[in-house]
């Protein structure tokens, strides 16, 4: 199984350099029994399919974090919320309940816009990430988001970080949503830009993740590897 629209070809994960080297102290976030590996990235890096099958290999539930700020937003947008509105969006929260979210709607373009827009206010990703890191905490999970590395588990024991070429991510995020082809690629773009340049928890590379590249990687080289990976961090513990 490959990426949609995978080519060859390489790209630097934000903030470019070389890391250290991965060097990981085990499968444990510091001061908790449970197992979490976090995975961080922008769209169309295949995050969300890498996360259920690492999760599957190693026997660990999946959080998806990403889901949980598109039920907030669509949420929103059903009570007719102006999501620039700070007052307005924070209102909402309370009594806020996740709903199910096998929802189909979940997955619509609209309800991944209303979670860009509602995730840039502080006290929304205040409330996600505790209700995240209760759940993660509690039964142990891979997940993965544009802050899991860096603000829901900055402990955990394994971190990624999952980037590609640009042209492949709109090319993937296309064959996963069909329609007009320019505007994907500026809904890619410009979703880019608010999730590196917003001032709660922004897209960043954490100095302690791992980069992996996933241009010209098919679904399992990079499950492999990073599998690969937390086991070596397993046995050197």
């Amino acid at each position: 199984m490959r990426f949609k629209g995978a080519t060859s070809g390489g790209s630097e994960p934000p903030g470019g350099g070389r890391l250290p080297a991965f060097s990981p102290p085990g499968l444990h976030a510091a001061g908790s029994p449970a197992r979490v590996i976090a995975i961080d990235g922008p769209s169309g890096v295949g995050k969300s399919t890498v996360a259920r099958m690492l999760g599957e290999r190693l026997g660990l539930p999946y959080l998806d974090t990403g889901k949980m700020y598109r039920a907030f937003g669509l949420h929103c947008r059903r009570k007719g919320a102006d999501l620039k509105s700070r007052t307005a969006v924070r209102s909402l929260l309370k009594g806020f309940k996740l709903p199910d979210l096998a929802d189909p709607a979940l997955l619509a373009e609209s309800a991944g816009e209303a979670a860009s827009m509602v995730s840039q206010i502080l006290e929304v990703r205040k409330c996600m990430v505790a209700l995240q890191r209760a759940e993660g905490l509690r039964t142990g999970c891979v997940v993965e988001g544009r802050d899991a590395t860096t603000q829901i588990f900055p402990d955990a024991a394994h971190k990624f970080f999952l980037f590609a070429d640009e042209r492949v991510r709109i090319r993937r995020r296309w064959h996963q949503v069909g329609g007009d082809w320019a505007a994907v690629a500026r809904q890619v773009m410009e979703r880019d830009i608010r999730d590196r340049t917003r001032k709660a928890s922004p897209l960043v590379l954490a100095p302690d993740a791992v980069p992996v590249d996933t241009t010209a990687l098919g679904v399992g080289d990079v499950v492999d590897l990073m599998a690969r990976l937390c086991e070596q961090g397993e046995q050197d513990e």
